[in-house]
């Protein structure tokens, strides 16, 4: 059971370092967008924005299934 709460954090962090990074991304596109007036690069940012909700989601999903599992232990002991 502890090592799916290790498994569960360790996907967990991967979601976070992920989510980061596609709204640093996205923030560079849209500023680039900003000062080249170049459309398509807003597309990319709206995209990555939307992926990292996404991923966000599932970090919010990640600590509840890990919320419950530490319970799960808890009771056991």
């Amino acid at each position: 059971m502890s090592d799916e709460v290790s498994e569960l954090k360790v996907k967990r962090r991967a979601q976070q370092i992920d989510a980061e990074a596609l709204s640093a991304s996205a923030d560079d596109f849209s500023d680039q967008t900003e000062k080249l007036q170049k459309l398509p690069l807003l597309a990319k940012a709206n995209g990555m924005q939307r992926a990292a909700r996404e991923k966000a989601n599932q970090v919010k999903a990640l600590n509840q299934l890990i919320d419950n599992k530490l319970l799960e232990l808890e009771n056991c002991l």
